[in-house]
């Protein structure tokens, strides 16, 4: 049922495709198989009437993946199986200005960089319900008690994760997410 003027775009298949630069479609990105890497914005604007219009949700589907370094103003939805990977095959934050809600069985992958003391970011200017496992990658250097990283930002703060892979950073650490849902 789609209106006049809106476009929903649909990523199947394996391999990636890289969105730069200003987007501005009305209707749904669904991201059914392989990798939608956002490195640009997808920014409101006004349809035939002038009104401003918010982009439809984005919907990660199971076995695929929303990457990137870009920022959406959509919703996001990550189902059963799907993952977010801020980034472009490098650290970066990927950017929601809506709600970021994790289902249950979804996936946050998050690689840190402990040797320049620099990570993945998902920023969720809405509010931010987890689920799901979030997955942690030291990508360079060893982990040492005190570490200190921000690996979320949001408004709003719902759910928990229901793991942390790996369950352990390194041998005599422990992973203190006690501040993961205030501070990020």
């Amino acid at each position: 049922s789609s209106r006049i003027g809106e476009t929903n775009i649909v990523k199947e298949g394996e391999g990636y495709w890289r969105i730069s630069g200003a987007c501005r479609h009305r209707g749904t990105t669904r991201i059914e198989g392989g990798t939608l890497i956002l490195n640009g914005t997808h920014s409101k604007d006004k349809d035939h009437t002038g009104t401003y219009f918010t982009p439809g949700q984005y919907t990660v589907c199971n076995g695929a993946i929303l990457a990137g370094r870009g920022t959406t103003e959509a919703p996001v939805v990550v189902l059963q199986g799907g993952s977010i990977a801020p980034g472009d095959f490098a650290i970066g934050t990927l950017t929601s200005k809506n709600n970021v809600t994790f289902n249950a069985g979804s996936h946050l992958y998050m690689e840190i960089n402990r040797q320049y003391k620099t990570n993945d970011k998902l920023v969720c200017q809405g509010k931010l319900t987890t689920n799901g496992t979030l997955h942690i990658d030291v990508v360079d250097g060893k982990l040492q008690a005190g570490d200190v990283f921000s690996l979320l930002s949001a408004s709003s703060y719902a759910g928990t994760f229901t793991s942390i892979e790996p369950e352990i950073p390194d041998e005599g650490l422990a992973w203190d997410m006690s501040q993961l849902f205030t501070k990020g």
